[in-house]
């Protein structure tokens, strides 16, 4: 994410090799009309012809042609060492971390892994703030976990779904499961000070679910639950614009319409994760169709992964880094319905971390 100071990111951009046989194993549920998935697999995709990222790596003064980004995943496969539930991130060693069913974070490289905290839960969304420590939701409660593992509530009596760090530092949320208010708010990660920063019309935009601050840190995309019971259908994600200060001056306002399974009676979304790569394409993991979409910056998007096994979907996503056998260019994705092991999915397409040249990047 655009303001994790971690991610350092390489020159990979070639096919990875040939995913393993899957393992089998039995596939958790998760919220209302969520079931259980047994067994674990891979899928792999190919760009339609479309060559892999020509970027010549991804380090100052290189290049990447947008035009070369494939339409859909060089590979994807399932890894050994890390696990995940609803969110991942990366610490200072480029260990991946994660929650594994027995509600134990741990971080992991490709391969291995280790605790890093027991029995704290398995959360939902994570992000890292700007000294180093990680802020998730735990059992009603917004914590900040060192790197030494140690563990300091900062606001409790709240339980969101998605959180992220803003360019200001501040934690941004949507406050899903306290009050089922469904609000966007802002909380100071040392003071624990809570502000509202909308109150959010569920019955026009559905239910706030997922956040991405783009990478400018001046508009707020917030990814939406839709035709959901009794909810508005639509697949919509909207996006709200702030000022130098951080203060909302428009929104929100929808940036992408129709994202998500076409139910017949219209669009239905569940957009658990919202993540950017170098050309400006928002990757989006759908819940009610289990794939992923690729949504251009223009608003138009595309199916990017079809996944058939629920098992395999992917509730996260976060950007790998060079580190411990992981790539730079791949997105990384916690499989909670698939034993909480993760997927590397290869995109040939650096993350929106990059600091090199972008040529024929897409318009708005």
């Amino acid at each position: 994410m655009k303001f994790v100071p971690l991610l350092l990111l390489g020159s990979l951009l070639a096919c990875s090799p040939p995913p393993p046989d899957p393992p089998t194993g039995e596939g958790e549920g998760e919220g209302e009309g969520e079931g259980e998935g047994e067994g674990e697999g891979e899928g792999e995709g190919e760009g339609e012809g479309e060559g892999e990222g020509e970027g010549e790596g991804e380090g100052e003064g290189e290049v990447f042609d947008c035009a070369t980004a494939p339409s859909s995943p060089l590979s994807a496969e399932v890894i050994d060492g890390p696990r995940g539930y609803h969110g991942l991130v990366f610490n200072a060693e480029g260990e991946m971390i994660g929650a594994n069913r027995s509600s134990t974070l741990v971080a992991a490289t490709r391969t291995e892994q280790r605790v890093f905290v027991p029995s704290i839960g398995i959360g939902e969304q994570m992000d890292m703030l700007p000294d180093g420590d990680i802020v998730m939701e735990d059992d009603d409660a917004v914590r900040r976990l060192a790197p030494n593992g140690s563990v300091l509530t900062i606001r409790p009596g709240v339980a969101p779904y998605g959180i992220t760090v803003g360019p200001d530092g501040m934690i941004y949320t949507t406050d899903n499961y306290t009050e089922n208010e469904f609000r966007i708010e802002r909380i100071d990660p040392v003071s624990g000070n809570l502000e509202i920063i909308d109150e959010w019309d569920e019955d026009t935009f559905g239910q706030a679910h997922s956040l991405l601050f783009s990478p400018d840190g001046r508009t707020l995309y917030i990814g939406t639950v839709t035709g959901f019971r009794s909810l508005p259908a639509g697949g919509n994600i909207y996006q709200m614009q702030f000022d130098a200060d951080m203060n909302v001056v428009s929104g929100p306002e929808v940036f992408a319409a129709g994202v998500g399974l076409d139910h017949g009676n219209g669009i239905i979304g569940w957009h658990d994760a919202l993540i950017f790569d170098a050309c400006g394409y928002m990757y989006v993991p759908d819940y009610h169709s289990s794939n992923v979409f690729r949504v251009a910056p223009d608003g138009s998007s595309i199916l990017y992964l079809e996944q058939e096994d629920p098992s395999l979907y992917a509730h996260g996503l976060l950007w790998g880094i060079d580190v411990n056998g992981f790539r730079s260019d791949a997105l990384y994705a916690p499989l909670p319905y698939g034993n909480h092991r993760v997927m590397e999915i290869v995109t040939g397409v650096p993350s929106d971390d990059f600091t090199g040249t972008v040529r024929n990047a897409p318009t708005p």
